[in-house]
């Protein structure tokens, strides 16, 4: 092992890993955060379910992500549904 490994005190590398634990557990385990632009492609499932016609999409917008969540509802048809696409890209 490296020199530096030893020079850790023991209460520190433990310390060390239950953080990088925690950060673990966090990133994957933990239901995302919707934030304004996420709502904005989320309101656009509307689209791939009938609810709205297509002439109404805004074309600034990108099809690839919509698509994407689309993929996840049909999964899931709530937030695990994300989680579980973006681990399978991942």
């Amino acid at each position: 092992m490296k020199k530096w490994v030893y020079k850790i005190p023991k209460g520190e590398y433990l310390f060390i890993c239950l953080i990088l634990l925690l950060a673990f557990i966090s990133f994957w385990f933990v239901f995302p955060i919707y934030t304004f632009d996420s709502r904005w492609y989320i309101g656009y499932l509307d689209y791939f379910r009938g609810a709205k016609p297509l002439n109404e999409w805004n074309t600034v917008r990108g099809f690839t992500f919509p698509t994407i969540l689309w993929i996840a509802y049909l999964l899931h048809p709530d937030s695990l549904g994300v989680e579980i696409i973006l681990c399978l890209f991942y």
